[in-house]
């Protein structure tokens, strides 16, 4: 009696049929997650609670939406907001009506966001004034209580809020050294993350040349500054940890090119960050702690934003007080009547990075 016996695959064949089934199941499974799972982050709307201070203009640039657009997915007849009212803002490519349908079902504002538009209205956080105070004064003993709820010790450090950023300039570069803040490069929507601790003060866009401006109030009086972000993460009021992402890296406002512009202000002075990054980035220079005391360590140079203006507002202020000279003397300018009404913000300002390093392709001012 003779047996047929088949014969066994190549081992070639046999890989390659191996191959072919699992990436069959791996298809299966990717359809079936596709279709089981809840919607995505990107595929609800998003959702602006409207507080003091918002119009719909304002919002539509701090979201880059179509203002015809937010009033179409909210029917909405007129320009008249309530605080508290839940807004949804299309994206790029949405369709208005479907979502004032509701095909698809609003996110809404989380619980933390809303307990944080509480706790900045009751606190004066989250306003324009707020954003201008901080730059430039002391903060709200308030503020600073809020800051630090949780008595923790801060480590008198900062970390460093873009992860593997190449920094562009430092505190005291430019013109007259009048950058009293650092640049830092990288990709954009980059995660911008807290430096250290704290509650969020100012999160919006209403400050002059800053773009999607973020401050954050910390316990021990310091107050960190983000510029320029793509979009922002956090709400006023909001208490945030130690590189929690707070924005996305972009190229908002007076900016020649993406990257983050950084600022550390303490009792309205700005101070050079550069020693107290972890981990290091910038200048060689020694890595100090600032754990106590109101005054910088030995090696932090701390500087009010009015010491060294913008060569740019530094020309605008002139020219203002020759007007005025003008004005008072009937045309004669040679009597000087001084600058302290100078109105002028001094947060009014542009940001110019310095050039990029030859052979860089990263924009240049």
């Amino acid at each position: 009696m003779f047996r047929l016996r088949l014969a066994s695959p190549l081992p070639a064949g046999r890989a390659a049929l191996r191959a072919l089934g699992r990436a069959l199941v791996s298809a299966l499974v990717a359809l079936w997650l596709l279709c089981d799972a809840s919607p995505s982050e990107a595929q609800r709307p998003r959702i602006h609670v409207v507080r003091e201070g918002d119009t719909l203009a304002r919002i539509a640039r701090r979201y880059h939406a179509q203002l015809a657009a937010i009033r179409d997915a909210n029917h909405l007849r007129g320009d008249r907001l309530r605080l508290g009212q839940e807004l949804i803002v299309p994206r790029e490519g949405e369709d208005p009506g479907a979502l004032r349908q509701g095909r698809v079902a609003p996110a809404g504002p989380s619980r933390e966001e809303r307990q944080a538009t509480v706790r900045a209205n009751r606190l004066g956080l989250g306003r324009a004034r707020t954003a201008q105070q901080l730059l430039s004064h002391p903060p709200e003993r308030g503020w600073v209580v809020a800051a630090g709820a949780s008595g923790r010790r801060m480590p008198g450090t900062l970390g460093l809020p873009v992860r593997g950023g190449r920094f562009i300039r430092g505190w005291g570069s430019g013109t007259a050294g009048y950058h009293l803040a650092m640049d830092i490069r990288g990709p954009v929507g980059a995660p911008i993350r807290a430096a250290e601790r704290g509650i969020v003060a100012y999160a919006g866009n209403e400050i002059s040349g800053y773009g999607n401006f973020v401050l954050i109030q910390h316990p021990n009086g310091w107050v960190t500054a983000y510029a320029h972000n793509r979009d922002l993460t956090v709400v006023p009021g909001q208490v945030v940890r130690r590189g929690q992402t707070v924005a996305h890296l972009g190229n908002t406002g007076t900016s020649h090119g993406p990257h983050l512009h950084f600022m550390l202000i303490r009792d309205g002075e700005h101070c050079d960050p550069a020693p107290l990054f972890r981990p290091h980035i910038g200048p060689r220079t020694r890595q100090l702690e600032w754990r106590r005391g109101r005054r910088p360590p030995e090696g932090v140079q701390c500087l009010p934003r009015s010491a060294r203006p913008h060569p740019e507002y530094a020309a605008r202020r002139a020219e203002a007080r020759r007007a005025r000279q003008a004005a008072a003397t009937g045309g004669d300018e040679d009597e000087d009547v001084g600058d302290g009404d100078d109105d002028m913000p001094e947060t009014d300002v542009p940001d110019e990075p310095a050039a990029a390093p030859a052979g860089d392709p990263s924009p240049t001012p």
